[in-house]
Order: C-alpha cells, then structure tokens, then sequence
C-alpha cells in the first residue's frame, strides 16, 4: 500500500475549496471548474506546481483562441470541436502540454455548451483559470521542503562511516574485534532514509529525491564494501599483516576525509599508490604469510572500491547539482 502524502491531500482539499468558494462568491458561472483546475493544478513539490501552472495558462490560452476561431467560423458543433481536440491534442504532445488537457478540454466546453464567445463570458472563463491557479499557487506556502533534515542525516551517516573507518582499523590493530550489530543498525538506518526519500518522509522535488536517493545507496554498498572488509579482518584474526601500519593510516586517512568532499580523486590515488608497494612485497614462503596476503590483497581490493563508488557517484553529477548539493 502506497504511503498518504497528507501534506498534498491537504493542499487539494483546502485549495480546491478555497478556489470553489472564491469563484462562486463573485457569481462566476461553472464555479466548481476552478475547483478542478486547482487540483490539477497542485502537485508533489513547489517547483512541480508552479511548472504545472505556467503551462496550464498557456495551454489554456491556446485552446481559448482555437475555440474561438473554430466555433466562430463553423458553427458550435461536433465538427469544430473534433477539429479543436485534434489540434489540442496535437500541440499538448508537441509543447509538453499533455498533463494539461483536462483542464483545458473542460473550461473550453463551457463555449460549446453555452454557444457563447461574448466578452463577459470570455472574462468568466478566464477568471476560472486564473483563480484556480493561483489557489493552487498560495497553497504552496504549505509545502514542507525537508530538503536540510535530508542533508542533516547525510552528514549523521558520514559520521558513522567515518566511525566504522575507525573501528576497522582498530580490528587491524586487534584493538576492537568485529561487531555485526554495529553494521546491521547502519545498514537499518540508511534504508531508513531510503524509505523517507520514497515514501514522502522528506517531501523533496524529483530532482533532490534522485540526488539523495543515489547518495543514501553509495553509502550503503560503501558499508558493505568495509562490512566485507572486516569479516576477511576477523577471519585471519590471529595473523600479522604486512603493511598493517601503513593501511590503518590510510584508513584513518579515509575517515577524516569523508566529510571533505573535494579529496575523493586523491585518495583514488593514494589507493593505487599504497596497492603498487604492496604487490612489490616479497612472495609468501609459507601457508600463514599466504592468508595474510591474501587478507590484505583483499583488505585494499575493498577500499580501492570503497573510493572509487565515491568517485563514480560526484562525477556523474551535473555542474548545478555539485554546486547545490556537493560543497
């Protein structure tokens, strides 16, 4: 069952009343129309909404003058209007307009039905497009952008991952052994944010619903990747790792960039520098120095794609959306 976005059932239900009201109080005939264009009007987000309202005028405006040519030189009937959907239609597909047919199919009608093209009932049709826009617009003060909560628990991620950095190289130094809760309570909190980017929790528009829906799943397969990485730690529990100095830096070096978004090309490459040292390491002599260097071959396969999901993640983005969200 799809979660109740009430925030946009709210919306539509006081705006589609205010626009109704309003329009009957200043006499308009067909009153209830604007209550329609009002609910068709109000989307998801602000910007989806004020998008919506700028092509449905313009939409609407077309249709008028086309109706009004059509009508007017053959006559208020099922001819012209079989020509004026035609041609509605036509441009609504051409322009983008599609989402506005309804509204401009059924205020067009009311010339049909009245046969009417004077200038009073022109001005009523437009006032009906008008205010039901606009209602639709100032309803849009209660649109809850929770864009900064969704940006605030980003940050609280990076700081668990920067823990679990850490506690993964104290494993190396056996100074902590390997805790499956800590990733599970990880792994529960990023689907968490997940849920709330799909089900409406943070009431984004599209595009930051795309942005942080993509970031909260690198995160994720980043947890894996150092989930991963200490299972294979706390397999070779009892071994002495080559180059184990070296790779806690690193990691420590990892986990205090992960809130410094503009060093994700350089720990690229300090992570191929740190993996040549380690393939021109002499060759294991016995069955003990082979896991160990099996464990660490393992160990910087997994932060060499710890980084480079990161990498692949800020350069797919666009120059507004690093601008705006990547900083």
């Amino acid at each position: 069952m799809n979660k109740i976005n009430y925030n946009k059932v709210f919306r539509i239900a006081v705006g589609s009343t205010l626009s109704y009201f309003i329009c009957d109080f200043l006499g308009l005939e067909y009153s209830a129309s604007a209550a329609v264009i009002t609910l068709l009007s109000i989307q998801d987000t602000r910007r989806e909404t004020v998008r919506d309202v700028i092509k449905r005028i313009l939409s609407y405006f077309y249709a008028m003058l086309s109706a009004c040519i059509l009508f007017t030189f053959i006559g208020f009937n099922e001819a012209a209007f079989l020509i004026f959907m035609a041609l509605l239609v036509t441009v609504s597909y051409l322009l983008d307009w599609t989402s506005t047919l309804s509204s401009s199919t059924v205020v067009t009608t009311h010339f049909l039905l009245a046969e009417n093209f004077s200038h009073s009932f022109v001005f009523n049709e437009i006032m009906l497009i008008i205010i039901g826009t606009a209602a639709a617009l100032l309803l849009n003060i209660f649109f809850i952008n929770n864009t900064k909560k969704a940006a605030r628990d980003c940050e609280y991620i990076e700081l668990d991952i920067s823990d679990m950095l850490k506690k993964t190289a104290g494993y190396i130094n056996k100074d902590s052994a390997y805790d499956s809760d800590w990733f599970n309570f990880l792994y529960e909190k990023i689907d968490n944010c997940c849920h709330k980017v799909i089900n409406y929790g943070y009431n984004m528009d599209i595009e930051s619903s795309r942005y942080y829906m993509e970031y909260f799943e690198m995160r994720k397969e980043q947890c894996q990747a150092v989930d991963r990485m200490c299972r294979m730690l706390n397999k070779y529990v009892n071994l002495e790792l080559p180059m184990a100095n070296e790779i806690c830096d690193f990691i420590y070096r990892i986990s205090n960039n992960i809130h410094s978004k503009g060093t994700y090309k350089n720990d690229l490459i300090f992570a191929k520098d740190i993996t040549v040292r380690f393939e021109t390491l002499p060759m294991p002599e016995n069955k003990e120095q082979l896991n160990a260097y099996t464990c660490v071959s393992e160990i910087l396969q997994e932060l060499y794609y710890f980084l480079e999901l990161n990498y692949k993640f800020v350069e797919q983005l666009t120059e507004c959306q690093l601008e705006y969200y990547w900083k």
